[in-house]
């Protein structure tokens, strides 16, 4: 245990400041978050679409893997079709697939899915922070 005299180690210097899980996701990466990533949910939607990107999958195929609402499964679907990740072929059996509008979508996908991957609680801080 310290003496009365012993030096404390000071907390509020500047230069000692830790760098937040946050900022060890590429800026591309967290951009990509903030502009398009609401929840994990979503962002679990996606990364399975992804997955099975030669496929057209119904939300029930999505909910057999993702264990939430149909109601909710949509939602992510119809959001990411939205934002460019995914095609939506409507009808009687209505189908999603993944097929983002632009090649650097597609690599900003892959990236994310990467780190996502590798440091699951930084993706996860990221998008309810959602910051950049």
């Amino acid at each position: 245990m310290p003496g009365l005299g012993a030096r404390q180690p000071n907390l509020t210097n500047p230069s000692s400041k830790s760098v937040s899980k946050t900022e060890t996701i590429p800026r591309p990466v967290r951009e990509l978050i903030a502009e398009n990533i609401d929840s994990v949910h979503t962002l679990e939607v996606l990364l399975f679409l992804q997955r099975h990107r030669q496929q057209r999958l119904m939300v029930s195929a999505v909910q057999d893997s993702i264990k939430s609402s149909p109601a909710a499964i949509r939602e992510s679907l119809v959001r990411l079709v939205a934002a460019g990740f995914a095609q939506h072929y409507p009808g009687g059996l209505e189908h999603f697939q993944y097929l983002p509008t632009t090649p650097e979508l597609d690599q900003l996908t892959s990236e994310l899915a990467a780190v996502y991957s590798q440091r699951q609680s930084a993706v996860i801080e990221t998008i309810y922070r959602r910051s950049i």
